[in-house]
């Protein structure tokens, strides 16, 4: 083969090599709005429908993880055509708190409408809302745990 080119792929490698170096030495920074990673410490689970009304809370790893998966899973979508507001239904407000005192809320309305810290509605898919239902009805309320503190302050209690 041509020496020139065995020199080309070496000066490219070169290249390639210091941009490596150069990009792993420099400091990544993140946005200003990113938070450090969290754990979630307890979720708060309230539900309504009609006259029934009910308030959980859950400690448990795995229960935890149960609805947290829940909620990575329905990924909410669109703008509703009609008024969220005045549609009847089940309404789930679940309230995560996490590790560094922060709280995240997520409020459910007639298994087709989701909103997250009071912003706008999105629709949700009707059959994958279900799921919250079902884990409701299937996940009995932790007792307080003794080890670790109450949540904390900020997050509402329920």
């Amino acid at each position: 083969m041509n020496i020139a080119f065995f020199r080309f792929l070496r000066g490219l490698l070169v290249i390639t090599a210091t941009l490596f170096l150069l990009t792993g030495c420099c400091r990544i920074h993140t946005a200003p709005n990113e938070r450090p990673y969290r754990i979630v410490r307890c979720v708060q689970l309230f539900y309504a429908e009609d006259a029934v009304q009910s308030q959980r809370q859950y400690f448990h790893p795995e229960k935890l993880q149960q609805i947290t998966d829940y909620l990575r899973f329905i990924r909410p979508y669109g703008t509703p055509s009609e008024n969220p507001d005045t549609v009847q239904g089940r309404f789930f407000r679940i309230t995560l708190c996490y590790s560094d005192g922060s709280c995240r809320i997520y409020e459910q309305k007639a298994e087709r409408f989701m909103r997250i810290d009071g912003g706008a509605w999105k629709r949700i898919d009707p059959k994958l809302a279900q799921q919250l239902y079902f884990l409701w009805k299937n996940l009995s309320e932790d007792p307080l745990p003794r080890e670790s503190p109450p949540p904390p302050l900020e997050c509402p209690q329920i």
